[in-house]
């Protein structure tokens, strides 16, 4: 497995520096964002994105991922919403194509009073649907996130949601903390399986409802790994931990003590 980053925590820096930034402070691979407002856009040229991964090359890193914040909208209760949602993530998954990345995550939007619960499930699953053939010539896994969104709060109900979607491209996006007041990471590893495309690690203390840096929750790390392993991923951790020079520096050094277990 390979330890990374996510550019989230700062959006400010350009491709180029957020490469570098990665690079210095330990990382293998880089997840990048795309932003209407950003360098990386939806419409980025495909001979910028060649040089982004050209200088990704340059440097030893990989881009593992993408997040692309267009694309919260398979929620809505808009027809026209979620069909602009769709387009973006068409888009994205040309860009993961050219940089090399193979996997985007999908914030699927937030569950509301005004969209039902059955009615979003099934807006999320057509999206998908929809999108696979897409995701399948182009060899990028879409990877739902289990997000604080109330939606797919069971690792029974996600698989089955994979299992209906019915592509082997459209997954999960398995954030390691996110569930962890409510459930056990390692189990939704295992029940998952091959259905977890990427994985982002982040800790949670429940006594103090509060995220923590890596080995300071109550993630069991150990059983997380073994989790892992016995499922046969071997693929990019990603942190959603830190952002500024220090904390990236200790949150790969944590990460690289998580693999060893």
């Amino acid at each position: 497995m390979r330890i990374g980053a996510t550019q989230l925590f700062f959006t400010e820096k350009s491709v180029p520096d957020s490469l570098a930034f990665a690079k210095e402070t330990g990382y293998d691979s880089l997840e990048l964002c795309v932003r209407d407002d950003a360098e990386l856009k939806p419409g980025t040229d495909d001979a910028a994105l060649r040089a982004m991964r050209q200088e990704a090359d340059r440097l030893g890193l990989v881009i593992p991922s993408l997040v692309p914040a267009a694309c919260q909208g398979f929620a809505s209760p808009d027809p026209a919403v979620r069909a602009g949602a769709l387009e973006v993530l068409r888009k994205t998954i040309h860009i993961a194509e050219v940089l090399g990345a193979d996997t985007i995550l999908v914030h699927p939007g937030q569950l509301t009073p005004q969209v039902r619960y059955d009615v979003m499930y099934e807006n999320v699953k057509a999206a998908m649907q929809q999108i696979a053939p897409a995701a399948e010539k182009a060899k990028v896994a879409v990877g739902v996130e289990n997000v604080w969104n109330k939606f797919l709060l069971s690792p029974l109900e996600a698989k089955r949601f994979i299992a209906e979607v019915g592509s082997e491209y459209i997954g999960v996006y398995f954030d390691v903390g996110n569930f962890v007041p409510w459930a056990f990471p390692e189990q939704w590893i295992e029940m998952l399986g091959p259905g977890i495309k990427k994985v982002h690690f982040k800790d949670f203390k429940r006594r103090g409802h509060e995220f923590v840096p890596l080995l300071e929750g109550d993630v069991d790390w150990p059983a997380l790994m073994k989790a892992l392993r016995g499922i046969g991923y071997d693929t990019d951790v990603i942190q959603e931990v830190a952002g500024d020079e220090e904390g990236m520096k200790s949150t790969a050094a944590a990460m690289r003590k998580i693999l060893a277990m």
